[in-house]
């Protein structure tokens, strides 16, 4: 089974549980996989390892970190696609359509597939 974190880019922290005994417990990383598929994060377990024991609750609390990094090409894309648009509406304001921005976009759709 997987756990799909909804948000994106994220990177994963930590994943912590309650294991049936109530204690909380940090699973170490060598436990789980993180992979981004379709721009999402999936959890699951590694190779030959399974998910804990849970407690009646059944939590399992994971700690992320969101956004991009100031060095992460898909934020210089996103800026640059800010860049255009806006210079491309001032430029044109009976809004024509604006190829460079259509095409740093479609960058992006790409590397998020």
């Amino acid at each position: 089974e997987e756990i799909l974190v909804p948000v994106r880019p994220v990177s994963v922290v930590e994943v912590r549980y309650t294991a049936a005994d109530g204690t909380n417990i940090v699973m170490p990383e060598a436990n789980y996989v993180v992979r981004r598929r379709h721009g999402l994060s999936r959890i699951r377990p590694a190779s030959g390892k399974t998910w804990p024991e849970l407690a009646d609750d059944g939590l399992i609390k994971i700690r992320l970190s969101a956004g991009f990094g100031d060095t992460d090409p898909d934020l210089q894309i996103a800026r640059a696609a800010i860049l255009v648009k806006t210079a491309a509406m001032f430029e044109n304001r009976e809004g024509s359509a604006c190829l460079a921005f259509d095409a740093l976009v479609g960058q992006l759709k790409c590397r998020w597939i």
